[in-house]
């Protein structure tokens, strides 16, 4: 008859083995992709640690920059609202210009879990 296939035991068997061969290839992948997945949460989670400094350090450089304005305005007198907002944006570019390689710095550090630095570079800054 056509369309008709005969199957025996032995045939059920190796369609069953390749599957499940097949199976445990394909959840030797989906542990790696949890593996790498585990590993990346990690990593930001311990970059969070860090969080904190980042905050205090810019909080502080903006501060300083705030504190020198104002003896830059007492200086050049009345500035134009032009003058105050190119004067504002400048320095504040500045500052992110500064903090910017520091801050991808510290998030590296933090997700290779190297955490003794965060003491020092605090007490560097006066944080």
């Amino acid at each position: 008859m056509s369309g008709v296939f005969l199957y025996d035991l032995d045939d059920v068997k190796t369609v069953a083995e390749a599957n499940l061969r097949e199976r445990k290839r394909e959840a030797a992948a989906a542990g790696d992709i949890v593996e790498e997945e585990v590993r990346a949460f990690l990593e930001w989670r311990r970059s969070l640690e860090v969080v904190p400094l980042l905050v205090d350090l810019r909080k502080r450089a903006d501060e300083i920059r705030k504190a020198e304005l104002e003896k830059a305005r007492r200086r050049l007198g009345p500035l134009t609202p032009e003058q105050e907002s190119a004067l504002d944006a400048a320095t504040a570019a500045i500052v992110n210009k500064l903090l910017h390689g520091p801050t991808v710095q510290l998030k590296e550090m933090a997700g290779n879990s190297r955490h003794e630095h965060v003491g020092f570079i605090r007490k560097l800054f006066g944080l």
